[in-house]
């Protein structure tokens, strides 16, 4: 109870400190007569994929097992995150 206590107050850390990072990024790098646009586009993109998720995850751990669904969840992610972290743009990314 406690190791699922700290985890869940890791990520909720890390995912305060992602926002504030993401919308600061968004805030420098891009216009301000579209920063609205891409705002919406960023946030539907985020919201719209979580039903597809939810309706995979449960055949996921049936077929698979629960730990090895999240074990391929987790996989997942991280190659999402080396793909992004792939792209020098990204990377160098800077506060102007």
């Amino acid at each position: 109870m406690i190791l699922i206590l700290f985890g869940a107050l890791l990520m909720g850390i890390g995912i305060e400190t992602f926002a504030i990072y993401w919308d600061t990024s968004l805030q420098h790098h891009v216009p301000q007569r579209a920063l609205s646009r891409v705002s919406s586009y960023d946030m539907f993109g985020s919201i719209a994929i979580i039903p597809i998720g939810q309706v995979v995850a449960g055949p996921a751990g049936e077929t698979i097992g629960v730990s090895d669904a999240l074990i391929v969840a987790a996989v997942i992610i991280l190659v999402a995150v080396l793909g992004m972290l792939a792209v020098p743009d990204i990377r160098r990314l800077q506060n102007t």
